[in-house]
């Protein structure tokens, strides 16, 4: 089964069915208890190890919009698979970003590319932060804090012009 197909609901027999974000409202996506249950499937898998599983099911909660869950299930996957922290930690991010925590979403982006993550697409999310703060707050410290984080980052000059 590819990842594609996990997502976009195709599924077979044995496998669970997604409906949409998280929600207290009746019939408008997944309820509190569905994202627990789905949340509690992901750590069964984990036990037994099932990594790819694990990770398709994370990457649905975030597709889903259950970004609490979504930051749980990943910490889990990193705890679980090491070799996965970077990437779990990247994914911690964005789910940060999308809250809003702009703050710790550059935080979670800084670790994933310490922990291997692909340095180009964390330089693109720090600066996409950054550049959210800057915009939101009018403080020009988070392009400062943008190019102490990404010296040679591909928003340098961008950044820069923000100073002036």
């Amino acid at each position: 089964m590819g990842l594609f197909d996990f997502l976009f609901g195709k599924k077979k027999d044995n496998e669970i069915s997604h409906y949409a974000f998280v929600s207290d409202e009746k019939g408008k996506g997944l309820s509190p208890e569905e994202a627990k249950n789905l949340q509690e499937e992901l750590m069964i898998n984990l036990q037994v190890g099932e990594k790819q599983y694990a990770v398709n099911i994370a990457a649905t909660l975030m597709t889903k919009k259950a970004y609490d869950e979504c930051i749980d299930a990943y910490t889990k996957i990193a705890e679980q698979f090491p070799e996965e922290k970077g990437v779990a930690m990247g994914q911690i991010g964005a789910a940060y970003y999308f809250k809003g925590d702009y703050q710790k979403a550059i935080e979670c982006y800084v670790s994933a590319r310490e922990n291997g993550e692909h340095a180009g697409m964390m330089d693109d999310n720090i600066w996409e932060a950054c550049e959210t703060l800057v915009n939101q707050s009018g403080d020009k410290q988070w392009a400062k804090k943008y190019l102490e984080l990404c010296p040679d980052g591909s928003y340098k000059k961008k950044a820069e012009k923000m100073l002036l």
